[in-house]
């Protein structure tokens, strides 16, 4: 029997991370979000940060050095079949928000979701000794599984809507889940957490009076009822390194697949 990691083990529900807004309280853009993904998605926003230079993000959501992760990508055609998703997304497509909802995002990447094991390669070592250091440290790794649950909002990013990854976890006395393990092969700092970006808003959410309802209570709503759901499990058959130039990915390409062992 497979167990799969739970809330306790990852940090879904830590205060900070998961959003929950008071009824009737306007979901504002955060400067973070308005500087790092907005501008993919509206550029034209009044409200978008155009860069920060400090925080690496030179024009409109973009920076010029490359950033390599190892991530793992996700089968949507395996989300589209689901009966579950289409539950979720139809729910979430039916409220007010879902005319603030970057929907022509989620067509554009629907072969580019995907979710961060280890980030910020390139701040480790040469480009060029990426690819082998990966390789190597993942040798013999086997093949897991992971279910994906009901979306949510982050507290820092957040007007991008999240599908949190549970993962197998591994055999033995003291089991830790797959990609944990991951992180620990490579010598990453763990972070108890795995996240797959969907959803994009393309404004602030308030009351709307054409509809006489605020956009984010009925949101949240839909969320809070699919909050423990899970929406698909799949296998995860390899592992990829990505470089980009935008978290979204838009500008990105994939420089190597590590396959995972059987």
């Amino acid at each position: 029997m497979r167990t799969f990691a739970t809330d306790e083990r990852l940090a879904y529900r830590r205060a900070g991370n998961e959003l929950q807004p008071r009824p009737s309280e306007d979901h504002v853009l955060s400067y973070e979000y308005r500087l790092m993904q907005l501008p993919l998605v509206r550029p034209d926003h009044p409200d978008v940060v155009p860069f920060d230079v400090k925080a690496g993000y030179d024009w409109l959501g973009t920076y010029r050095a490359p950033r390599f992760s190892l991530v793992g990508f996700v089968d949507f055609g395996a989300f589209s079949v689901s009966p579950q998703f289409n539950r979720f997304m139809n729910a979430v497509a039916t409220t007010a928000a879902a005319r603030k909802i970057a929907w022509d995002i989620v067509d554009k990447r629907r072969y580019r979701h995907h979710y961060t094991i280890c980030g910020g390669l390139h701040d480790r070592m040469p480009e060029k000794d990426i690819v082998p250091f990966v390789k190597q440290r993942l040798e013999g790794f086997p093949r897991f599984r992971i279910q994906v649950k009901g979306g949510w909002f982050w507290g820092k990013k957040n007007g991008r809507m999240y599908f949190p990854v549970y993962p197998e976890l591994t055999d033995g006395p003291e089991p830790v889940d797959h990609l944990t393990a991951v992180q620990a092969r490579l010598g990453h700092a763990l972070h108890p957490g795995f996240y797959i970006g969907c959803l994009q808003l393309t404004d602030h959410l308030r009351f709307n009076s054409e509809l006489d309802v605020h956009e984010a209570d009925e949101l949240f709503g839909v969320l809070r009822g699919f909050r423990d759901t899970v929406l698909v499990e799949l296998e995860v058959n390899e592992l990829a390194i990505l470089r980009t130039h935008d978290d979204l990915i838009l500008k990105s390409r994939v420089v190597e697949r590590v396959p995972l062992a059987g």
